[in-house]
């Protein structure tokens, strides 16, 4: 949408003033690559990159036994944490089940969750695993594609304990 065309047509001459100014700012911000969009994105990258008081990094697998895995054997992960959660090494793995939580069917009165909190969630977490570099693991081992394949291949539409497939 062209705003200064909107403006020259129906607003006052100080509105299409301030109309004009604010697309020479936008345009020279778009072409020099300082949009603010790019510095939170940079800003959250630098955050997933530093280091804890226990030298952890959102990218370190603090929780595994790094020779088992060097030496074919099997994985140790801490008993109490299923996902790897106190690692964060695994955050595709919980963005898998909470997208698979938001495409459960809601009741008749409910709201969806894009009805709640629009598209920001979903954006977040394609942003928060696309800075951590997990997009591969997540696009190979998300559970909810798998269903969905999964449901395509079968060519079933049952509902098993309320859960339409």
């Amino acid at each position: 949408m062209n705003i200064v065309l909107v403006v020259s047509r129906i607003g006052t001459e100080d509105q299409l003033s301030l109309a004009k100014e604010n697309e020479i700012l936008t345009k020279e911000r778009l072409c020099s690559g300082l949009t603010l969009f790019e510095f939170v994105l940079n800003k959250i990258k630098t955050f997933l990159h530093e280091e804890d008081t226990d030298g952890n990094t959102w990218h370190r697998l603090a929780n595994i036994k790094r020779s088992s895995i060097c030496n074919g054997g099997t994985t140790h992960y801490n008993s109490s944490d299923i996902l790897g959660l106190e690692s964060n090494a695994h955050f595709h793995r919980l963005w898998s089940v909470i997208q698979l939580v938001f495409c459960t069917p809601f009741g008749q009165n409910e709201y969806t969750i894009e009805e709640m909190f629009g598209e920001g969630l979903n954006w977040a977490g394609c942003a928060i695993i696309l800075l951590l570099g997990q997009q591969r693991r997540f696009e190979a081992l998300d559970f909810g594609s798998l269903i969905l394949r999964l449901q395509r291949i079968d060519k079933k539409d049952v509902t098993p304990m309320g859960v339409s497939l």
